[in-house]
């Protein structure tokens, strides 16, 4: 027989990590946590992120006669604080950052009139403006700025001989300073806004900031670690895992294309959804294959398929040649034809893709007019041949030669704008066709002579 003293191990430091994981999502802890337009004028927000703070000023715009939005005029916050009704143009979404201004007695002043100062309550103004779609930096107003939340991830990855587990992104005091938020900046035009709640505070003090090595012969326990704290914060994992009240889905592997209006042009970006039209976002093939998470109050897992995602990368690719492989997954295209194109070429990837507009301003795009949908006809007036005919749409819509010809004329390429953010696409048959007779004819109208 062994001696007792024998069979008695001293506990090692990623056995005592691994167990005070697993009680962050005892039943004793959950006990715990029981006690414990039409006025020309518009309002766009400029963003400061300096100091690693960050910072809205309200910036009333007018709509110039060449169309464009002005640079705005700066709007103190008592007056949108005491005068608000005076801006009848304010959206929705401006009510909800105005409501954020806190109105304080200014104990600083001196003499007898009473002051008080106005700020923008950090927390609630920074969740109030990710719904805004008129964001900008600060250092570059012409850069649109969108706020996205986040939760951290416990990632779960293979490290040589053992098992690495840390928290991305790690906490920092800043968390604590604005209501659990921190804020990471991996581009210019999208602000991370990462939510801490208690337990991925202390997830991150257990983890340490270089994270948590453990041995390969300690799989089983980290898997069974992953399944007890899975419901707490999505976890990313190269070595699998699961518990037993997950439900299991099957990824979706489709490309999400997130496209931004700049300008004339569009910004593209490329990630994949796993679960679907919720959770965490990753680029094609990259990060953990092993996902967990929760949606609408359900413990998620899945599986992704790389080889699916990858597939789909293939004929993004091939099918649009704009989209260079080697640039990454982010897209600037300037010219608005090349734009367009682009757009029209993913619209036809309907397996493969799915379009997503988080600035909710869209580009509608018509495709597929040919010579099959125009009707013409010519009528002789003495010694002038008159032109007429249509171009039928979908649902019914109607473009007679004259407008058609017009709209021609100040077009993209065979792209025709219809309208604001409005574009139909035509065949190159039908634009050549077009672009005979608009230089044949004045106002629909040819002489005979001109068809010698």
């Amino acid at each position: 027989m062994t001696p007792l003293v024998e069979q008695m191990k001293p506990e090692q430091e990623w056995e005592r990590v691994l167990r005070n994981l697993k009680a962050l999502n005892s039943p004793v802890n959950e006990a715990d946590q029981q006690v414990a337009g039409n006025s020309g004028l518009r309002m766009s927000w400029r963003i400061d992120t300096c100091y690693g703070d960050l910072t809205l000023e309200p910036r009333e715009q007018k709509i110039t006669k060449s169309g464009k939005w002005s640079k705005g005029r700066a709007v103190s916050l008592r007056r949108l604080h005491d005068e608000r009704e005076e801006f009848e143009y304010l959206t929705p979404e401006d009510h909800r950052i105005c409501d954020a201004i806190k109105k304080e007695n200014d104990l600083s002043g001196w003499g007898y009139h009473q002051s008080f100062d106005y700020t923008l309550h950090s927390e609630r103004a920074i969740r109030a403006a990710a719904e805004h779609p008129l964001l900008f930096r600060a250092d570059d107003p012409g850069q649109h700025v969108e706020l996205v939340f986040d939760e951290p991830a416990l990632v779960v990855r293979q490290s040589g001989e053992g098992i690495h587990l840390c928290l991305t992104p790690d906490c920092d005091d800043i968390a604590s300073e604005h209501g659990g938020l921190m804020m990471t900046q991996e581009e210019r035009h999208r602000i991370h806004l990462v939510q801490f709640q208690p337990q991925h505070v202390r997830i991150s003090e257990l983890l340490g900031v270089d994270g948590l090595q453990v041995p390969a012969s300690a799989r089983q326990q980290v898997l069974d670690t992953i399944g007890t704290i899975a419901p707490l914060l999505s976890v990313h994992s190269e070595i699998g895992g699961g518990q037993t009240d997950t439900e299991e889905v099957a990824a979706d592997p489709r490309l999400r294309i997130q496209l931004h209006p700049v300008g004339d042009g569009l910004r593209l970006e490329c990630f994949v959804r796993p679960f679907g039209e919720a959770g965490p976002l990753f680029h094609p093939e990259s990060g953990a294959s092993t996902i967990f998470t929760e949606v609408e109050g359900k413990s998620l897992q899945t599986t992704r398929g790389k080889k699916e995602e990858g597939a789909n990368a293939e004929k993004l690719f091939d099918q649009c040649p704009a989209l260079m492989a080697d640039e990454g997954w982010s897209w600037s295209l300037d010219e608005p034809a090349i734009a367009l194109e682009t757009l029209e070429q993913l619209q036809e990837l309907t397996d493969e893709v799915v379009l997503e507009w988080p600035q909710g301003k869209q580009i509608r795009l018509q495709q597929g007019a040919g010579m099959n949908q125009m009707q013409l006809t010519v009528t002789r007036q003495k010694d002038w041949f008159e032109l007429d005919g249509s171009l039928q749409l979908e649902e019914s819509q109607v473009i007679d030669m004259k407008r058609l010809l017009s709209l021609l004329e100040h077009s993209e390429g065979r792209f025709i704008k219809l309208g604001e953010g409005e574009f139909l696409a035509i065949t190159q048959e039908l634009h050549h066709r077009l672009e005979s007779i608009r230089r044949m004819t004045d106002g629909g109208k040819f002489h005979t002579l001109r068809c010698h």
